[in-house]
């Protein structure tokens, strides 16, 4: 689920929790032509759940649209694992960051980010199987075109680094 549908789902539950608030103080029992009270079910896991008015549904639907995507993206979504590192230019005697540059990280999906003025990125991105390498690639829009390919390193804790520094000082 991307950051837009989980803003909007969590827009969508709050709106209803506060419906459902304002039907609890304003709304009365539901009362049939005959002058019994219906009692409105709900169910759940654990059976049902009755009430004389309609605010505990719209409670419930709405509490649901709130918690509803933090678990999912807890409980449903892969572990993931942070690469990081620095893109640098060494031209002449200086080396500086280079921004702009766009990295991405390979093999079973492409993940991409761009670096920052200093030259520095991070990505999160899904944990593979044992065993499985992770390439990097670093695209650089210059003229000429600059283009690496290597391999991300991982530490003792899993944390993924990959640095390069081009190097236009050699003619």
């Amino acid at each position: 689920m991307g950051i837009w549908s989980e803003a909007v789902v969590f827009a969508v539950g709050v709106i209803l929790v506060i419906c459902g608030l304002r039907l609890v103080f304003k709304e009365q029992t539901i009362v049939d032509p005959s002058g019994n009270v219906i009692d409105i079910k709900v169910s759940t896991t654990g059976g049902h759940l009755r009430s004389r008015s309609s605010a505990l549904v719209v409670l419930i639907v709405g509490s649901i649209f709130i918690a509803a995507p933090p678990l999912a993206r807890k409980y449903l979504s892969p572990p993931m694992f942070r690469i990081s590192g620095r893109i640098q230019l060494h031209e002449g005697t200086t080396v500086s960051g280079l921004q702009g540059a766009t990295i991405g990280i390979l093999p079973t999906h492409v993940y991409t980010t761009g670096s920052i003025p200093d030259g520095s990125y991070f990505i999160d991105v899904p944990k593979g199987s044992d065993g499985e390498s992770y390439q990097a690639v670093v695209q650089v829009n210059s003229n000429p075109p600059m283009f690496y390919l290597g391999v991300v390193d991982f530490d003792s804790s899993g944390r993924g680094r990959f640095d390069h520094t081009f190097d236009r000082s050699k003619k």
